[in-house]
């Protein structure tokens, strides 16, 4: 059957509807330093507070100095105590350890703020920290000194209190603070192992896999691309148009 209508033209194809491309949100860098100092604020105060265990478990784990009660007062009940060496040994061991453990839960924790800020805070956390850990326990080690003091007769073996040698801490001078020697160890500790985790990370952001590019709208290998489909040319027209003659197959 001849086409009565030889020179018709199908009306303009409707353009293919691009599929939604994947948004990717970024947060505006002002808004990524707000949030990194936070983090880091956070950090700090929550391993400063973690010191008040580590104090409580140094306490518990480390040997006391043996004293005699004499007329005078007291004296060491070994000419050459050894436990005074074991006390800051103790609380070096405590304090690699909580720092180990700190920096592996907040790398682990807090991957969207990973970087420089955090691990400031992770170190003036931990140096805030070791220092309430010294005076926690120091002042557990006081009391319970306190309590058999008065009472002990002459001659009376009894525990002093804990102490730290290998320190520039003093109880008798809060300000400025001075968490150096054994009291420092927790934060070296904490630093060191952030900066392997970061070394060793297999992403070239810190924050873990980075985000996929965007999907292109158009183009060959987007989906909604290239040639219209038969459904959408004209009513009553399928295959495609002649575009030199300007007339439709049918």
């Amino acid at each position: 059957m001849t086409d009565p209508y030889p020179d018709a033209v199908p009306p303009p194809a409707e353009p293919a509807l691009a599929h939604p491309a994947t948004v990717v949100e970024v947060a505006p860098p002002r808004r990524r330093f707000f949030g990194s100092g936070f983090a880091a604020v956070l950090v700090a105060v929550i391993v400063a507070g973690v010191g008040l265990a580590v104090g409580w478990i140094w306490a518990a784990v480390a040997p006391r100095v043996a004293v005699i009660k004499t007329a005078n007062g007291f004296a060491y009940a070994d000419p050459e105590p050894e436990q005074a060496v074991a006390a800051d040994g103790w609380f070096a061991i405590v304090g690699l350890a909580a720092g180990i453990v700190l920096a592996v839960g907040v790398w682990m924790l807090l991957r969207r703020h990973r970087g420089v800020a955090v691990m400031v805070g992770l170190a003036i956390g931990s140096l805030v920290g070791a220092s309430l850990a010294w005076w926690v326990g120091y002042k557990i080690g006081f009391a319970q000194f306190e309590q058999v003091r008065d009472s002990a007769a002459v001659g009376a073996r009894v525990d002093a209190p804990l102490g730290l040698r290998i320190t520039d801490l003093d109880k008798d001078s809060w300000w400025p603070p001075k968490p150096t020697g054994v009291a420092a160890v927790q934060a070296l500790a904490a630093t060191f192992v952030y900066t392997m985790l970061a070394g060793f990370s297999s992403y070239a952001s810190l924050r873990g896999p980075d985000q996929p590019p965007h999907p292109a709208s158009t183009g060959p290998d987007h989906p909604g691309a290239g040639s219209p489909g038969p459904d959408q040319l004209g009513p009553g027209l399928t295959g495609s148009s002649d575009s030199d003659t300007g007339t439709a197959r049918t």
